[in-house]
């Protein structure tokens, strides 16, 4: 990295094309191996700054109703992006690691579980059944009814 190869990594550099500008000024500068003579490195493309332009919204039509969409949308993103389990966020010393847990489902009834670890980004336990099926219950879940330790 010393200044005696300075002209040689900036040689490399031009001729892979790397350090030229966006104008295409340099580009006689570029040499690729491989290629022949004849090789001519393409014309910049044109970049325009022209605003896009936005369509008359028709009669009747409020166009909020779209940014409500949009909006939405957006939300529910997040809450998804929200609800990753990612393992940074396992506490797999909390305190109900490893105890059983009852779960009644609408489908299947009761099933037990075990907690395996609680996420902490998440607020909720992760609770693996026999089938190898899982569930996140979070704490204030565990009413006694409907969750309840086993």
């Amino acid at each position: 990295m010393g200044d005696d190869y300075e002209e040689f990594r900036r040689g490399v550099f031009s001729k892979t094309g790397c350090l030229i500008t966006a104008d295409g000024s340099e580009d006689h500068l570029i040499k690729p191996e491989g290629l022949g003579a004849e090789y001519k490195v393409p014309p910049p493309t044109p970049i325009t700054l022209d605003t896009p332009q936005i369509p008359p919204v028709p009669a009747g039509e409020d166009p909020s109703d779209d940014l409500t969409e949009a909006n939405e949308e957006e939300e529910e993103e997040e809450e998804e992006e929200e609800e990753t389990d990612y393992h940074r966020d396992r506490n797999y010393k909390h305190e109900f690691v490893g105890r059983r847990i009852t779960v009644h489902y609408d489908n299947s009834g009761w099933e037990t579980g075990v907690v395996k670890y609680y996420n902490i980004n998440m607020k909720k336990l992760r609770v693996v059944f026999p089938d190898d099926s899982d569930d996140y219950i979070q704490l204030d879940e565990m009413d006694g009814l409907e969750v309840k330790w086993a």
